[in-house]
Order: structure tokens, then sequence, then C-alpha cells
């Protein structure tokens, strides 16, 4: 039977662990969402009150659906030049604009300022294996994996110590399933950075049953309800859900196998906010 997961509780520990190394400071954290999808607008009032809670400044910058383009670079640019935002976070997906008007918000932003490190600089420098900060949700992954191996929790909390992972997971086979540029793309190439051999897969791959048993590790960020079910996990394996707002693993059947699931709701989530204050502070902090 499998350990699920209390992302919660790991979060408050995160929480405590900020404060107590940062107290206070003047970070200020900006927030831009378009349109008034009600997922994120859940997500847009965790972060406040985590933030609230925290001490960090929080202003929210909310535009109707079918906003001009250029309103919205221009916001980005008086954020940009605003020397008291310490991180701008633009919400995703954009409704209303196509994928290159997307990618020209996000890499509008000044690359210091790019707390869930989404231009094309930041990603880059994942790549090579040098990021600034890492994305708020592959953040709480990593951090999530370490618990599963009972790495102390001030090792995964401090800023760039999610490296000493990579004696975790070098050398061992996960699949990561889903290529969003939140979470997807992103986590694979910190996973090959850390020595992990990656089995990239897609939602609609039509042999996840044949190729997620050969993983010692699953990550499963799609957003299809009930994608992964017990017949794909191999015994024993590590099952981390980042599916949103539903899970994309089953975890009645998943549970019966697997050695560690992170469940949803309640799981990675917790630990994603609080990995984006963490990327707040640490830029305020310049660490």
């Amino acid at each position: 039977m499998a350990e699920i997961f209390d992302g919660r509780a790991l979060a408050q520990a995160w929480q405590d662990y900020l404060m107590a190394r940062f107290g206070q400071t003047e970070a200020r954290l900006a927030w831009i969402m378009i349109g008034d999808d009600q997922a994120s607008v859940l997500y847009g009032r965790l972060k406040q009150k985590l933030a609230d809670r925290c001490g960090i400044g929080f202003q929210k910058f909310q535009f109707a659906a079918g906003v001009d383009l250029a309103q919205v670079l221009a916001c980005v640019d008086d954020l940009n030049q605003d020397p008291g935002v310490t991180g701008v976070m633009v919400q995703l997906p954009m409704p209303g604009f196509d994928l290159d008007q997307q990618l020209q918000v996000l890499n509008r932003m000044a690359v210091t300022k790019d707390v869930d490190c989404l231009t094309a600089e930041n990603l880059g420098l994942i790549i090579q294996g040098k990021p600034r900060v890492l994305p708020a949700t592959v953040r709480a992954v990593m951090v999530s994996l370490g618990f599963a191996w009972n790495v102390p929790h001030q090792q995964l909390f401090g800023s760039m110590s999610l490296e000493l992972l990579a004696d975790k997971l070098s050398g061992r086979r996960v699949a990561v399933v889903g290529g969003g540029l939140e979470v997807g793309r992103p986590l694979v190439n910190w996973l090959s950075q850390l020595g992990a051999s990656v089995i990239w897969l897609r939602s609609k791959e039509s042999n996840l049953a044949e190729m997620l048993p050969l993983a010692e590790v699953v990550v499963s960020a799609t957003g299809r309800a009930g994608l992964i079910t017990g017949e794909m996990i191999r015994p024993e394996a590590v099952v981390i859900d980042v599916g949103s707002p539903k899970a994309d693993v089953v975890l009645s059947q998943v549970k019966d196998k697997a050695r560690f699931v992170t469940p949803v709701p309640g799981g990675v989530g917790p630990l994603t906010v609080t990995a984006l204050m963490a990327n707040v502070w640490q830029m305020a902090a310049g660490v």
C-alpha cells in the first residue's frame, strides 16, 4: 500500500522555514490574469492569501477577455520598470491570445522578475543546468520527490539545494506525461540535468499502458482526469500527480501498487503556491 503524500503539511513546514529565514521583506509579486476562468481565479486567491501570510506584497492585474495585446504588454512594461516589484507572473492560459501572442507577453517580462521561469532566457538556463529559479510547479515536484526519498526537509527547502536529488535520480527511468510550457517541458529538461533517463509522453500517447510500467517514477501533468490507471504503474513506483483541477491518476487503483503517491487535491498543489513565494523571496534576497 502506497504512502499518500500530505502536501499541505509539507507546504506549511516550508512556509515556516521561509519566514524564519527571510523574515520581513519588501518583496512584492504582481500577478496578471486575462479573463475570468474560475480555476485561475481560485489560484490567484490562494496566491494572495499565502502572500499575505508570508508578508509579501501582492498586486492583481485582471483584464477582461478580448483585451488588446498592446494593453497587456504595456502593463508588463510598467511592472518591469517599477523598482518596488520583485516578481511578475502571468497566469496561463491567456484566453483570446494565440501561442505567438502569449509568448510575446511572457518574453516581455524582465528575466530578473520572471518568478515562474517562463521567459525564453530563463527556460534556456534550465537546459544549461544553471537556472535563476525553477518554475514553481517543477520545484514542487522536486520537493515531492525528495520527500519520497526521505531527503531532510531543510535541504529540500533551500534556494538551489534541489541539486542534491541528483544521486536519487541518476540512472532512474522517469516518465513525464504532458508537454506544457509550465510543467512538462521544463520538468523534462531539469530531470535530465539531474541524470534521470526521461521517457517523455503526451496525453494522447496510444501506448501509455506499455510505456509507463518501464518507469520507476511517473509524473503526470495533463489535466486529463483518470488518465493513469493502476495497470499502467509498475510495483513500488513513485507517482507524482500534477493534474488540475482533477487528478490525472486514479488513486484508488494506483495506491495498491505504488509505494508513494501524491493526491489531488492536497499534494503538489499546496507546494506549488509555496514554491512561487519561495522564488519571490529568493529574488528579493538575491540568493
